[in-house]
C-alpha cells in the first residue's frame, strides 16, 4: 500500500468514526474478524444481533417448556420427605388402592372415607367420581394409611386420621401393630403426645403411649401442633374452658 492509499484509508476510518451507524458496523466487523482468529474456547465477545419479537417468544416458550419438564420430573412432596424420613412403598397402600378401586387417587379416597366415618371436622367437597366407602376395610387401616410416609405432605391427612382414630371402637393393639408394620409410629406417637396434653385417659392414645416404641426420631416441628387436634374454647362468659380433643363423631 502506497502513501496515497494509506492516507485515503485513514480518512475513511475517521469518517466512519464520526458516523454512528458506520462506527457500529466497523466495530462488528472488527469483532467478527477477532473471533474468527481465536480458538473456540477463547471466543467470548461474539457480535450481538437484535432479536425480533418472534425470536423472543420462541426463547420464552423454550424456557417455559424446560421449567415444566423439570417440575414434572421432580418427585412430589411426601410426608416422609417433610419429616426427613425414608419413603417406602407400603403394602397396605397397594392393597387399599386395589380393593377400594381408587388406584392412584387413594389419598383423596382415604380422606373422603375418614370424613364419612366421623372425621367431620375436615368435611369438604369430594369428587363424585371417587369410589364409595368399603365397610370391609377397618378404620385402623384407613387411619394408618393416612399417615403413611408416601402420602402427600398435607396436614389435613394427619389431623383427619387423629379424629377418625379417636374412638372407643378402635382396637388399640391392632392399631399399634399396624403402626409398626407400616412405619408410622413417629406420627401416631406425636398424635398420642398431643392427646396427652388434653386428655391423658383417652383411648387409643393412652395405650399407644404405653406400648408403642418410636422407630426413629423425626422432625416433630413438621407435624401439626397439638392445638390443631383439639378445640380451644378459651375464655367464655362462664370462665375458662379447657381444650377439647376432637373425637370421632359416631
Amino acid at each position: 500500500m502506497n502513501w496515497d492509499e494509506l492516507k485515503r484509508e485513514e480518512e475513511r476510518k475517521r469518517a466512519a468514526a464520526c458516523d454512528s451507524a458506520q462506527k457500529w458496523l466497523h466495530i462488528q466487523q472488527t469483532i467478527t474478524w477477532a473471533e474468527a482468529n481465536l480458538p473456540p474456547h477463547a471466543r467470548r465477545n461474539r457480535p450481538r444481533t437484535r432479536t425480533d419479537s418472534t425470536t423472543r417468544e420462541s426463547h420464552r416458550q423454550a424456557k417455559a417448556a424446560e421449567v415444566s419438564a423439570v417440575a414434572e420430573a421432580a418427585p412430589p412432596d411426601t410426608l416422609a420427605r417433610r419429616l426427613g424420613d425414608t419413603t417406602h412403598v407400603s403394602g397396605l397402600a397397594i392393597r387399599l388402592a386395589r380393593i377400594s378401586g381408587a388406584a392412584d387417587r387413594l389419598p383423596e379416597w382415604l380422606l373422603k372415607v375418614a370424613v364419612e366415618r366421623g372425621a367431620k371436622h375436615y368435611q369438604r367437597e369430594f369428587s363424585p367420581s371417587l369410589p364409595p366407602d368399603n365397610p370391609d376395610i377397618p378404620s385402623e387401616e384407613i387411619g394408618v394409611a393416612l399417615c403413611l410416609g408416601q402420602m402427600p405432605d398435607d396436614p389435613w391427612f394427619i389431623r383427619a386420621a387423629a379424629q377418625l382414630l379417636s374412638s372407643p371402637r378402635v382396637d388399640a393393639q391392632r392399631l399399634s401393630r399396624l403402626a409398626e408394620m407400616e412405619r408410622v409410629e413417629p406420627v401416631l406417637l406425636h398424635i398420642a403426645a398431643a392427646c396427652g396434653r388434653v386428655d391423658e385417659e383417652l383411648e387409643p392414645w393412652a395405650t399407644l403411649r404405653r406400648v408403642l416404641h418410636p422407630r426413629r426420631t423425626v422432625r416433630t416441628d413438621a407435624l401439626p401442633h397439638w392445638t390443631r387436634f383439639a378445640i380451644l374454647p378459651g375464655l367464655t362468659r362462664d370462665g375458662y374452658a379447657p381444650p377439647q380433643w376432637l373425637s370421632r363423631r359416631e
